[in-house]
C-alpha cells in the first residue's frame, strides 16, 4: 500500500519544540531527524534528551547551519518537508531548501502583524483581543516567507505573557498536525506571499538592560496593568522604591480617583494590605510584588517590610 507519510525534518528549541514533538509523535508523524539548538544554547541538552527519548536521530552542528558535513547529513535523511518549532538563528538557503517541499515555520501571530521576536508581549501590551498562529515557508528573512496556513486565537482579558505563550504553544502543536495531515492528503493549500514592508505592527525583541521593562507611571493605569501582565513571568515590570528595585507581577487599576494634581508614581493611599499609586490617569494597585533580587510577596507583606508612606514615589 502507498505510504503517504511525510519524511519530516524537525528543527526547534524548547519550550515549543517539546510540545510539538510530543504531539507529532502521538499522531504518528514520521520524523526522520531532529536539529537541536546550537551547543551554546541553554536548551541544547533538553532537546537532545527529548530526541533520545523518542529514539529519533539528532543531527548536530558545530558552529553554524551551513557547515558542509552537517548539510550532507541532512541530505542523507532525504526529508520531504522541514518544520520549525521556534529557533533564534537565521537559516541559510542551503539548509532550508534541502527538504523537497521546503521548510515551514510557525510564528505566534497573524503575520505580517507582529513579525518579530516577542509577539506575546506586544499583543497584550497593545490591548489586542485576537492573535493567532501563522505557518509560512522559510525564506532569507525572519518571518517573511509565503504563508500557507493561519488560525486565530483569542487573547483573554487577564492573559499574561506566560498564559498566552503556553496556549499558543499547544495550539501550534495541534495545528502542525492538522497542516501536515492536509499535506499528506495532497490538499491544495495556497501559498500567499507576505508583504515585506508596509504599515503593519511589529514585535521587536525586549531589552531589559535598556529599560524596556521599566514602568512609565505617566501612562494611564489600564496601560500599566496590561504592561505588568505582558511581562509576567519572563521579565517582570520594574520600578524603584527607596532606591531598591521592585518588580510587579500582578495588579489591578481604578479610574475613579482623580490624581491629576500628583506626580505619577506617587503613593495616594496606603492601608495595611493595599497601595494606591498615581498614574497619568487613575491609580494602579499592585498585588504581587518582587522586592530586590529574591523576595516575592503580596502587597500586605511588602507594606510591612518597607513601610511606605502616602506621598512617597515609585520611580523609573
Amino acid at each position: 500500500m502507498f505510504n503517504s507519510k511525510l519524511r519530516i525534518l524537525f528543527i526547534g528549541m524548547p519550550d515549543l519544540a517539546l510540545v510539538c514533538l510530543q504531539e507529532l509523535v502521538a499522531n504518528d508523524k514520521h520524523i526522520v531527524g531532529i536539529v537541536p539548538p546550537p551547543k551554546t544554547d541553554p536548551s541544547y541538552r533538553t532537546l537532545i534528551q527529548a530526541a533520545q527519548a523518542y529514539k529519533i536521530p539528532c543531527i548536530e552542528f558545530e558552529n553554524n547551519l551551513n557547515e558542509p558535513a552537517f548539510l550532507e547529513k541532512i541530505k542523507k535523511l532525504n526529508p520531504d518537508i522541514g518544520i520549525v518549532a521556534s529557533y533564534n538563528t537565521l537559516f541559510p538557503k542551503e539548509f532550508y531548501e534541502i527538504p523537497k517541499m521546503g521548510t515551514i515555520n510557525c510564528h505566534p501571530s497573524l503575520l505580517p502583524d507582529y513579525r518579530g521576536a516577542n509577539p506575546y508581549f506586544h499583543v497584550i501590551n497593545n490591548n489586542e483581543t485576537t492573535t493567532g498562529i501563522t505557518y509560512h515557508f522559510m525564506d532569507e528573512g525572519f518571518d517573511t516567507g509565503d504563508i500557507i496556513y493561519q488560525a486565530q486565537v483569542p487573547v483573554m482579558p487577564k492573559d499574561t505573557m506566560g498564559t498566552l505563550f503556553n496556549r499558543l504553544n499547544y495550539s501550534s502543536a495541534q495545528l502542525y498536525v492538522e497542516l501536515l495531515t492536509k499535506i499528506e492528503k495532497k490538499e491544495n493549500l495556497k501559498r500567499k506571499p507576505q508583504v515585506k514592508e508596509g504599515d503593519f505592527k511589529l514585535a521587536p525583541k525586549l531589552y531589559p538592560e535598556k529599560g524596556d521593562n521599566l514602568i512609565n507611571w505617566s501612562q494611564d493605569a489600564a496601560s500599566i496593568e496590561r504592561f505588568v501582565r505582558a511581562l509576567n513571568p519572563f521579565y517582570g515590570a520594574t520600578t524603584y522604591f527607596k532606591g531598591i528595585m521592585v518588580r510587579i507581577w500582578k495588579g489591578k487599576y481604578s479610574n475613579n480617583i482623580n490624581v491629576s494634581n500628583l506626580a505619577p508614581g506617587t503613593i495616594v493611599k496606603r492601608t495595611e494590605d493595599m497601595l494606591l499609586i498615581s498614574t497619568g490617569n487613575g491609580v494602579f494597585i499592585p498585588e504581587v510584588i518582587h522586592l530586590g533580587p529574591f523576595f516575592t510577596s503580596d502587597a500586605q507583606h511588602f507594606i510591612s517590610l518597607t513601610n511606605p508612606a502616602v506621598g512617597e514615589i515609585f520611580e523609573l
